[in-house]
This record gives C-alpha cells, structure tokens and sequence, in this order.
C-alpha cells in the first residue's frame, strides 16, 4: 500500500477517481432538485360556497359572510389534476354554539392527496345564528289568463291547504301566505298541476324559510257557468177513487244547471221530471233520471228520488167563497146574475191532513169575463186549490154583458159673419171749373120720399 502511495502515477489516478465521483453526485444532486421543482402546480377557483355545521333542529343560519371564497390548490402537478377544488366541501363549525353572532374559521372535509395543499381566503366567516321557529301559514293560489269563451275558473282545490314554513324567527314572522300561480288560459276541462310554494310577506316581498310540504297538488275547476234552480216535477193522472196523496218527500229540491250565460239568465226553474199518479192506493218511491233539455246544458245531480204517500180521502165543501170578475172590455158592461150574493160553494176532495186545513180564505174563485160582446154568458168558475186537493162539483156563472152607451153630442152653432163697411168713391164726371156744393145732412125723422127743404140747386 506504502508502495502504491509513494507511486505518482497511482495517486494521480486515485485523484482523478475521486473527483469523478464527486462530480457526478453534484449532478445528480442538482438534476433531482430541478425535477421536482418542474413537477410542482397549483389551481385557483373562486365562489366556493361555505356550509354552516349547526343543529338544524334548533337553529336557523341568518348570514354567512363572506357566503363564498376563493380556495388554491398547491402541490404536485398529477395529484393536482385528479381534483377539483369546485367539489370541495368546505364548512364552518357552529355545532356547540348556540344563537349569536360569530366570527369563524372555515375548513375542508374533503380530503386531499398527498402533497397538496390548501388555501382559503379569506380563511374565516361572520355567522349569524338564531333560534329556529315555524309558522302555519295559509296556501293561495294565483290564476292567470282566462279560460275558453264560456267558461268560468272555479275556487282551486288542494290539500292541505294549510302549509308550515319554517327558519330564522326575524324573518318567518313576517310570513303570511304560500303563493303558487297557474296557467289556466284557454282551458275548457279542470287544470291540474304540481306547483312548488314561495312564502311572502303582507307586502308581497318573498320570505326565505323551509315550506314543508314544498310542493302541492292543485285542481281548478273548469266548468260553463253555474246557476242553482228549483226542481220542478210535473204530476200526471190522480190516485185510484177514494185516495188522495197526503205528502211528498224529494231527495233533490234543486239542481245545479251549467250553460252559457245567456240561457241561464231566461231560466227561472228547471223541469221535465214527470211523476204519473194514476191508480195510486199506497205510497211509492219513484226513482228517476232529471233529464237534460239541452245539449248545451250539464245538470247535477242526474237523479233523484221521490216518495209520494197515499191515504184514503175525504170530502169538505166549502160556502161563501167570493166569485171574482177578472177585467172586462172596455166598451162593455157585466154584470153577475148567478150567483146573485157573488158567493159560491165548492166540494173538494184530498187527504185528510190537507182537507182538514183548508179554509174559505185560502181558496179563490174567478169567472173569465174578458173579450165578451153583449149577451147573456155561462161560464166555467176557475178554483185555486192546494196541491193533490181535487175538485168536486163544477159550479158555473152566469153574467150579463151590454155595451155601453154613447154619449150624445150637442150641435156645434154656426158663427153669424160680421158686415163689411162699404167705401164711396168720389164721382168722376164733374168739370174741372164746376163747383161742388156738400150735400145737406139727412135727419133720421125726415120721410124717405119728401125731399129736404134745405136742398136746393142753381139754375
């Protein structure tokens, strides 16, 4: 070895060895650094939403500010590329606090790769917390447009029709209605849709909070107008001799009639049911269809039933009931010969309950006297009887009719014309040169053939 040392050539070579290897660990020394600090990335995304961790049972979150952040990823390039900040759950922490305001550090929950890190700025958030309160507030229902011509919307229908709102108690105070509105333009059959709820104050300003349920379903009517009328029933035939119907009980008094407006408006009552009594000796329940009159019309219900009770009869007659004389012609008099008191009696026949309760003064009696010329008339006495109460007798008037008489006229006296005065024109024939003497005046006591003694002449 002492050999080898003392040799020149062999400590050259040594040396020569040695920086070799020095140099090549400097190299690779500086080659790893260089790598690495190629590889290294980052990527920035902003308005990444902040969560609030609170007990959603009790509390309500008022504010988050700022609600949103801006979070950089630093790291390796690769690692960097297989996420994605936009994903990143990012939270601050209330879930020991109670309400109050405070000022707090957000954090991630997602997990990141091995040499990644994360920036968040700002790291930290004002929270404003309160306690949580639901409110009952009413659902209301918004139509818009109108539906086809001749139709008419009804009140929407939905369940319930009572929703709960829940959230900050500063703000679901002020709730006081869930709206939704519906389209019901055009429409000729019910609209039914799934509408989503938004709460709104008195003002009409929107209401943050949770509605529970948020979505409703809701039926709007759609029918042709609407008009409710009596029902009434034409009654055919009479019961058999000796029975009487004594009541009658309908399952529907009236109907609901849909048309158009301008049909509805001329119908004051809707019939075409027809009941025949005939030949009727016990009660019966008669259940029938109520016809439809009228393509253009809907009629609710489509049935009805009625029960009709039938008894035996019993007669009455009733005296001194007033005969009424509806309105003559004008140009004649009349004048009732029979009966001479202008009181008649009828007998009438019906159930006992009905008979038993009717009085002179709820029956009238009226002979037709209109559009009679002069002559003697018998005439038929028209009765008002209630209900299933038959008539017995058949009872006539008999009156006088004469014209009346004209009244004479006195002749018209003719006017005596009055004279005319008569003018004299001054005589033409007298010359020029004549003179014209006046002629004496002629006294009223002088005789018509003697001539004046006061008139002369010149020879």
């Amino acid at each position: 070895m002492d050999k080898w040392l003392s040799n020149t050539n062999v400590v050259r070579i040594v040396a020569l060895c040695i920086g070799v290897l020095l140099w090549v660990v400097v190299h690779l020394d500086v080659q790893s650094n260089t790598t690495v600090s190629a590889t290294d990335s980052k990527n920035t995304v902003t308005n990444v939403m902040v969560q609030a961790l609170y007990d959603e049972t009790q509390y309500s979150i008022v504010s988050i500010e700022p609600a949103e952040v801006t979070v950089t990823m630093k790291g390796d390039a690769s690692n960097i590329k297989q996420m994605n900040p936009g994903n990143f759950k990012l939270v601050t922490d209330l879930s020991k606090l109670s309400a109050g305001t405070y000022e707090l550090p957000v954090t991630t929950e997602s997990e990141l790769l091995k040499g990644v890190t994360l920036e968040i700025v700002p790291n930290k958030v004002k929270v404003v917390m309160e306690e949580k309160k639901m409110k009952e507030i009413p659902v209301q229902i918004d139509l818009s447009g109108q539906p086809a011509a001749g139709f008419r919307a009804g009140t929407p229908v939905m369940n319930p029709s009572r929703v709960y709102i829940s959230g900050p108690a500063s703000k679901i105070e002020s709730a006081e209605s869930a709206r939704a509105t519906i389209s019901i333009d055009g429409a000729n059959q019910d609209v039914v849709k799934k509408v989503k709820l938004t709460a709104y104050d008195k003002a009409g300003n929107e209401v943050k909070g949770t509605i529970s349920p948020p979505v409703l379903e809701v039926d709007v009517p759609i029918t042709l107008p609407m008009k409710a009328l009596p029902l009434q029933i034409k009654w055919i035939g009479q019961p058999a001799s000796g029975f009487a119907v004594s009541a009658i009980a309908q399952s529907v008094e009236q109907v609901n009639v849909y048309g158009t407006q301008d049909v509805l408006d001329k119908m004051e009552f809707y019939d075409g049911v027809e009941i025949d009594l005939n030949g009727l000796r016990e009660d019966k329940v008669f259940s029938l269809e109520i016809p439809v009159k009228n393509k253009q019309l809907k009629v609710e219900p489509a049935k009805l039933e009625v029960k009709v009770t039938v008894v035996p009869s019993v007669t009455k007659t009733l005296e001194g009931i007033p005969l009424t004389l509806n309105t003559p012609g004008a140009n004649v008099d009349v004048r009732l010969t029979a009966p001479a008191s202008g009181l008649v009696g009828i007998t009438v026949e019906g159930a006992p309950s009905i008979i038993d309760r009717l009085r002179v003064q709820d029956v009238t009696a009226q002979a037709n006297v209109s559009n009679l010329s002069a002559g003697s008339y018998e005439l038929p006495i028209t009765v008002s009887l209630p209900q299933f109460v038959k008539r017995l007798d058949g009872n006539k008037a008999v009156v006088e009719v004469t014209a009346k008489a004209r009244p004479e006229t006195s002749p018209v006296p003719t006017p005596t014309p009055s004279p005319t005065p008569v003018q004299t024109a001054p005589p033409t024939d007298v010359p020029v040169s004549a003179s014209v003497h006046p002629s004496p005046a002629v006294t009223p006591s002088a005789s018509a053939g003697s001539p004046s003694p006061a008139a002369s002449a010149s020879p």
